[in-house]
């Protein structure tokens, strides 16, 4: 009897052995196990010694599935239609780019969050690819803040026409440090990498603290990616999305019934002039930093032009399609915006034609980012501003 009864006290040991040698051997191979549901985990560059400067691992590569952010956030499992294909490229700095793009001269430099890097985007639907491609407009897709512009030495020699910041009214007006210039000479010299491997070798370092090495045994834990499906698929076959957003009871994903669409913080999202963050001192303030660096720009021959998007919330939403102009917190930093003398692109009226003429949603319904549409509409609108004020027009190329 006490053999059989330590037999039982020893299983619970024996399966968390079991687990804990599963999971070691995920981690040793997390470049091949399929726990990414986008490839923005799997090509950011989090452990690298050049990851202040380097968004990604230079010269990585991933292509695959992906599906929406906001899906795991709530526990939706995904829908057949909502399992799309991703590619995503790095150039050899660790940039959202084609490789090689910097030997030649670039026109234009695209600046922003996740939405211009594209967190759910294939690589041929870019902002950045779409001006390159289509319409000559040699583009390079830079993640980062004009700061990180004004340090990078490769930008003194390869000085692009334009820089171009794009990103939702919210961002634009609350994202300050991305839009402030210290003057200073360049001393960022990126290092250009031959292939994925020799960064790896040579870059690549592995924790050196406990509290690290436990996070990445959770980032890339086998068993705990299963047990997080398995729980989803049960209660997607038991429940309805609605009924699953009743149950859940964590508030930074919410679930619309009426658009069938998720939304990240949609109360933060709230466009509506003097509300959190988007209040008329918030957008002098916005106006002045970007005229400042605007200034600085120019001094390099440099045009600053900024194009600011209504948010999903705001896209989306019933509730706020139809806010006062003098209400709307996107209008309202327009015009603040032209009154400064600071160059920006009206997608109102490009945003709203759209809207009446296209079934599909601007933005991802499973997803916090807008969609490939918006990136084309979004390109089409930058080349039309050119054409209409500038000498040099920039007429697509006919494939």
């Amino acid at each position: 009897m006490s053999i059989s009864r330590h037999f039982f006290y020893y299983i619970p040991l024996a399966v968390w052995l079991c687990l804990s040698l599963i999971d070691i051997y995920g981690f040793l191979n997390r470049e091949n196990i399929p726990i990414y549901f986008r490839a923005w985990e799997y090509v950011s560059n989090y452990t690298g010694k050049d990851a202040g400067f380097a968004v990604f691992k230079p010269m990585s590569r991933y292509s695959g599935t992906m599906t929406g952010d906001l899906l795991n956030g709530i526990g939706f499992s995904p829908k057949p239609n909502e399992i799309r294909k991703q590619e995503f490229i790095v150039d050899e700095y660790g940039y959202r780019n084609q490789p090689q793009l910097l030997d030649k001269p670039i026109d234009a430099i695209v600046l922003g969050s996740s939405f211009v890097a594209g967190g759910q985007e294939t690589q041929e639907n870019l902002i950045s690819e779409i001006l390159t491609r289509d319409y000559n407009l040699r583009t390079y897709n830079s993640p980062t803040s004009l700061q990180y512009y004004w340090d990078d030495y490769r930008f003194k020699s390869n000085t692009p026409k334009y820089i171009f910041v794009v990103g939702t009214e919210g961002e634009i007006i609350n994202s300050l440090w991305k839009y402030i210039i210290e003057e200073k000479e360049p001393y960022n010299i990126p290092h250009k990498w031959n292939s994925y491997q020799e960064w790896k070798a040579e870059n690549e370092q592995l924790p050196n603290t406990f509290e690290k090495w436990a996070f990445l045994f959770k980032q890339y834990s086998l068993t705990r990616f299963a047990s997080v499906q398995l729980d989803f698929k049960l209660k997607n076959l038991m429940y309805s999305r609605e009924e699953i957003a009743k149950q859940s009871t964590q508030n930074f994903v919410t679930y619309d019934p009426q658009s069938k669409m998720l939304f990240w913080q949609k109360d933060f999202d709230n466009p509506t002039l003097g509300t959190e963050g988007k209040k008329t001192e918030d957008i002098v303030k916005s106006a002045e930093t970007l005229k400042k660096s605007s200034d600085q720009l120019n001094m390099r021959g440099v045009r600053l032009i900024v194009v600011a998007l209504p948010s999903k919330t705001h896209a989306e939403l019933e509730t706020y399609k139809n806010i006062p102009d003098s209400q709307n917190a996107l209008i309202i930093l327009q015009k603040t915006l032209k009154k400064y003398e600071v160059e920006v692109i009206d997608m109102n009226e490009a945003v709203e034609e759209y809207k009446n003429t296209h079934s599909t949603p601007l933005y991802y319904p499973d997803d916090s980012h807008w969609n490939s549409d918006t990136n084309y509409l979004i390109s089409k609108k930058i080349v039309e501003y050119l054409n209409d004020n500038t000498k040099t027009k920039n007429k697509k190329i006919k494939r």
